[in-house]
């Protein structure tokens, strides 16, 4: 028992602050590593694309010709570039066809960051927990 409390302070330490630095960095090596800034958009068929090409004018929203904007443009982690779409009308643009119905959604960096700052501060507890713990009792020293 006296050697199980002798090394749950040390190990509250490292688990907790050590922890909590560790989720911090590979958040932001995720986000920083694999997130692109997209536009979701609800896609259509190719033929109403082409379609929609055809008829676009310069000053049109480019987003549109490929499907209906979700919402404004987010941040999501990304495996692969493979769904983008970069419209050549505004290459700058990217488009990531999300598909709602099928149960579709991409993973955030919000996402990522919020569940993040709540694996760190219960780390950070445990850690704080760590540095109330009692320090282990030296052995005795042998004089020679």
């Amino acid at each position: 028992m006296v050697m199980i409390r002798n090394r749950l302070r040390p190990l509250a330490l490292r688990l907790g602050f050590g922890g909590a630095v560790v989720a911090l960095m590979l958040a932001a090596a995720l986000d920083l590593g694999l997130g692109r800034q997209v536009l979701l958009i609800a896609p259509h068929d190719p033929a109403t694309v082409e379609l929609n090409r055809s008829l676009y004018l310069p000053g049109d929203p480019v987003a549109e010709i490929y499907g209906n904007p979700l919402r404004a443009p987010v941040r999501v982690i990304l495996l692969s570039r493979q769904p983008l779409i970069q419209p050549p009308e505004e290459p700058g643009l990217r488009l990531l066809p999300v598909d709602k119905r099928r149960g579709e959604n991409p993973l955030q960096t919000q996402t990522v960051w919020f569940l993040t700052r709540f694996i760190a501060a219960g780390l950070t507890l445990l850690g704080n927990f760590g540095l109330i713990l009692p320090r282990p009792a030296k052995p005795p020293q042998r004089r020679a």
